[in-house]
């Protein structure tokens, strides 16, 4: 009977070298043993199957219980950072014994699945490709199936990338969470589907006010890992092969409950610039509201519209970004415009209020 279970793959990068020198072979059954019970020991309460100079990880999920893939993960990155902290202490310990130069590195596969169990060990797809995964954390660090994970890891002291791989074996591409050691690895062009992360974001107005029109601000909380407290438009990381439009009013539909209609030639650019974080492009579009439906938002401790007096009257560093004045400089174009090339709203009527 399969079983759903989070699969953990490890291997010792630099370990063919290093175990080729003569000092290190003689010594290299009782190093082999040390790191097997370091990972015996550390997933004690899991499936450990010893690989050589690796290891194949099964840990048993919950199947009554809701599964939340975040703290799955979040789990699963503690105890990686309490195998490479441990690792490392042996690696320093074997040095000063032997006396050999011992700098390895761990990588590491992370998949979440189903598994077969088989006499004493456990088969399966995600098994293979974990495995597969593993194999490309060079020259070490950590590489998540995406799919298993969709949302990027947070709250954790590693920087991950999003990556879309191909893998030896596995007919599609797979898309990945991998650490910057890895994203910054040269990777011949037939390996890897360079996927930049963009980002797109909307400037909602609603014109059917008396007062002209108003634009949707919302408030993040205060626990939100990145710009806490601010208040920003809508948006977020553009899907593969979609476009920017589509994207925008992806995100406004998901996150807001709002239907936009994008003004595509009204558009800014901007960045995103945080220390220990990938530099992300994005593109800002002005949208106009569909419907009467009132935005609403989990992740905003408050949603609400303002008309253009009150966004100029606002300090610009309680906004993320630039984004106050991008807001006033697209809405400003669209009033000097006159009437929407695709008919449906007319700017000159707000003209002058």
């Amino acid at each position: 009977m399969d079983v759903e279970a989070l699969i953990l793959f490890m291997d010792i990068r630099g370990f063919t070298r290093w175990s080729s020198d003569t000092e290190v072979f003689a010594h290299l059954h009782e190093f082999v043993g040390s790191f097997m019970d370091l990972a015996r020991e550390v997933f004690r309460n899991d499936f450990v199957k010893c690989l050589g100079d690796g290891a194949m990880i099964v840990h048993r999920l919950d199947g009554d219980a809701p599964i939340c893939a975040g703290d799955v993960l979040g789990s699963a990155l503690t105890t990686v950072r309490i195998t490479n902290a441990r690792f490392m202490d042996l690696c320093t310990e074997f040095a000063g014994r032997v006396g050999h130069q011992t700098e390895l590195e761990l990588g590491w596969g992370i998949v979440r699945g189903t598994v077969k169990p088989f006499r004493d060990d456990f088969v399966g797809a995600n098994i293979n490709k974990c495995a597969r995964l593993c194999d490309v954390a060079r020259p070490y660090g950590i590489v998540i199936d995406a799919d298993d994970f969709p949302a990027p890891p947070t709250n954790q002291p590693e920087v991950f990338v999003w990556q879309t791989r191909r893998l030896t074996g596995v007919p599609d591409d797979v898309r990945v969470w991998v650490t910057k050691e890895i994203a910054s690895k040269f990777v011949a062009r037939e390996r890897l589907r360079e996927t930049p992360e963009v980002h797109v974001a909307g400037v909602c107005i609603d014109t059917g006010h008396n007062a002209g029109p108003r634009v949707m601000i919302a408030h993040r909380t205060r626990h939100r890992r990145l710009f806490p407290g601010l208040w920003e438009g809508c948006g977020g990381q553009l899907a593969r092969a979609e476009r920017f439009a589509t994207g925008v009013e992806r995100h406004f539909r998901l996150e807001m409950g709002l239907e936009v209609r994008t003004i595509e030639d009204m558009h800014c650019f901007y960045e995103i610039r945080e220390p220990d974080e990938a530099f992300i492009p994005g593109i800002r579009f002005l949208c106009e509201r569909v419907g009467t439906v009132e935005p609403m938002s989990h992740n905003h401790d408050e949603v609400r519209w303002a008309t253009m007096g009150e966004l100029a009257n606002m300090p610009a560093d309680q906004f993320v970004g630039h984004f106050r004045d991008e807001a006033i400089v697209l809405v400003k174009r669209w009033l000097a415009r006159g009437p929407s090339p695709r008919g449906k709203t007319s700017a000159k009527k707000h003209l002058g209020r």
